[in-house]
């Protein structure tokens, strides 16, 4: 798995729609989705956003 989406679903502007058109897109990509979090999720859950990223990271390191 190559492509992966953090998003904030209280963003009004790439909120909750946001995932369903990722999925259109990158039909096998991840999608991690912060609920009550808004446009600037490395702001305001930097903890979620950095387990989600190092748990995307893991397999593709693994391949290296």
């Amino acid at each position: 798995m190559d492509k992966a989406l953090i998003n904030g679903s209280a963003d009004p502007v790439s909120g909750e729609h946001m995932p369903a058109g990722y999925r259109e897109l990158a039909r096998d990509g991840l999608i991690y989705e912060l609920p009550g979090i808004d446009h600037y999720p490395q702001m305001e859950a930097p903890n979620a956003v950095t387990r989600y990223y190092l748990e995307f990271l893991g397999p593709l390191t693994r391949r290296c």
